[in-house]
């Protein structure tokens, strides 16, 4: 659930919540991640 101050990423329809505290150490990061079935 996004909090008051919390940042909303959204990019090619994968949505991240980034909280204030975070957000300078996640700026120009990039994620990667798999879609896969466990």
């Amino acid at each position: 659930e996004k909090g008051k101050f919390d940042e909303l990423v959204e990019d090619k329809g994968v949505k991240i919540l980034i909280e204030p505290k975070a957000l300078m150490h996640v700026i120009g990061t990039k994620m990667d991640y798999v879609d896969d079935t466990l």
